[in-house]
């Protein structure tokens, strides 16, 4: 599993730190953002 750069991961102590906040180019998820600016400006 590929562990984005923004985040750091210990599988031996089973725990995760998120570095910074990540920029919207770096989040890999298919997202429309007017739907959701639709759904909230309702």
């Amino acid at each position: 599993m590929a562990v984005p750069a923004w985040l750091e991961v210990d599988i031996e102590k089973l725990s995760g730190q998120v570095l910074q906040t990540p920029a919207r180019d770096q989040i890999d998820l298919d997202i429309d953002a007017q739907l959701i600016v639709e759904l909230y400006s309702k």
